[in-house]
């Protein structure tokens, strides 16, 4: 049976937010952390926490070694050590109250295209990334889909705790169900994987506003990374973003948990009209700038919708979604993208 597993609200006991640098792209990161919350950042590079109340001591958890930090009353700036480390710790305030984080530091892939991650003195095969083709949006947004650098090797003592508001370590990689081998859910075979933190906080932004106007609260995710390799072997596009770690896709299964999209709008029918209040929130983040162009996917079949979100950082609709938000109803300076990537695709067919 599939278990649908919820990232409750936030736990800390001392609102904390952490500041540092996104894995595979160049963005900065802020996020505000949930007790118990998972880490995934570069090795060797700087992380910023800010408190709400004072930090009165900082404990290290589960044997971790003493690491370079710097405590300024309501701040700590951590240095973080080299590649694939695990730090835990404890921050107390002086008010008493305390959260607790997981620090990972990553793995760095020195040939990222080999198709293979080799760490100490073991060999990850994932599979290669593709080749960017000479035209298309592909081509003309070709440092979106550069070959991840950073990764993680999957640690099974994680498995429950929280990544973001929504989402925990859990949702990285699936685990097949048993009982429904026939889902299109990549095993955990994988000990290797990557994501985006770009992802990570716009997903919680497009299900908090969508919370807003209809009411849920589990999240069901059915994939978000998947290798190269895998992605291969269920026939997805190459450039898939969930090999990027960059792609989630996800459904609402919580009244009745039975594999099934709800009835959102509760007009009695499993239909894809469930999944579109998920697409006017992304609709309205991205129109009002709150977030970058993104891919956007709907899909359905018998056991209802469910949706797609990735920060590719240009425009990609599929599915319904298209029907949805089509090209008239566009904002003016995201329709001058869209026509500048046809005018170079147009210049590219003639220079052949």
């Amino acid at each position: 049976m599939l278990i649908t597993k919820a990232v409750k609200a936030n736990e800390n006991n001392g609102i904390t937010k952490a500041q540092f640098d996104d894995l595979n792209k160049k963005y900065p990161v802020k996020i505000e952390l949930q007790n118990n919350q998972v880490l995934f950042t570069k090795p060797s590079s700087k992380l910023f926490l800010e408190c709400e109340n004072e930090i009165k001591s900082i404990e290290l958890l589960d044997g971790t070694q003493q690491y370079p930090f710097k405590k300024e009353n309501k701040k700590i700036i951590i240095t973080l050590p080299s590649e694939n480390k695990k730090l835990k710790s404890k921050i107390i305030f002086s008010n008493s109250k305390s959260i607790q984080i997981t620090i990972v530091t990553a793995i760095i892939d020195t040939n990222t295209d080999d198709g293979e991650i080799i760490f100490g003195g073991e060999t990850f095969v994932i599979g290669k990334y593709p080749t960017i083709p000479k035209s298309g949006k592909t081509f003309y947004f070709k440092d979106k889909y550069a070959h991840p650098k950073y990764f993680f090797i999957w640690d099974e003592s994680l498995e429950n705790l929280p990544i973001s508001k929504n989402l925990l370590y859990s949702d990285i990689v699936i685990k097949p169900d048993a009982e429904k081998p026939d889902l299109p859910r990549p095993p955990r075979a994988t000990k290797i994987f990557t994501l985006s933190y770009e992802t990570i906080i716009n997903f919680d932004t497009i299900i908090d506003l969508t919370r807003l106007k209809t009411p849920f609260i589990k999240v069901t995710v059915l994939s978000f990374y998947r290798t190269p390799d895998y992605n291969r072997s269920i026939g997805a596009s190459p450039f898939s973003r969930h090999i990027y770690g960059d792609g989630i896709d996800w459904f609402i299964d919580e009244n009745p948990v039975n594999d099934e999209m709800d009835d959102l709008n509760k007009d009695g029918k499993v239909t894809k009209e469930d999944g579109k209040p998920f697409v006017q929130s992304i609709i309205k983040l991205v129109s009002e700038r709150t977030i970058e162009p993104c891919g956007i996917g709907v899909y359905f079949t018998k056991k209802g919708a469910s949706l797609h979100y990735d920060s590719r950082g240009h425009l990609a609709r599929w599915g319904t979604s298209e029907d949805w938000w089509q090209d008239k109803d566009l904002p003016s300076w995201l329709l001058e993208i869209e026509n500048k990537v046809k005018e170079s695709d147009e210049k590219n067919k003639q220079k052949k």
